[in-house]
């Protein structure tokens, strides 16, 4: 009897703890899972912020470009200004 006893509280505390288990590793699983969408969006967040600044740093070149080229025709018509002005005199 005593040995039944010892039996069926071993088996109950088996029981128990398997259950315990799965439900830690069912926890375990989904907090895996969350962490992976996490740095999965932390990963596209950096992909879009190097995409932007990328982005950025052509645009300024780009910008850089058209300024330059605006100063260059400036100078070029107030310099054809001046030869016809000067011309006309």
């Amino acid at each position: 009897m005593i040995s039944d006893l010892q039996s069926s509280y071993t088996y109950s505390k088996n029981k128990k703890l398997t259950q315990e288990y799965h439900e830690m590793k069912k926890d375990f699983t989904q907090l895996k899972q969350q962490l992976d969408e996490m740095t999965n969006d932390q990963h596209d967040a950096a992909s879009k912020i190097q995409d932007l600044s990328y982005s950025k740093s052509e645009l300024l070149h780009k910008m850089v470009l058209l300024h330059e080229m605006l100063q260059k025709e400036t100078y070029h018509r107030r310099k054809e200004t001046e030869e016809k002005n000067t011309g006309c005199i």
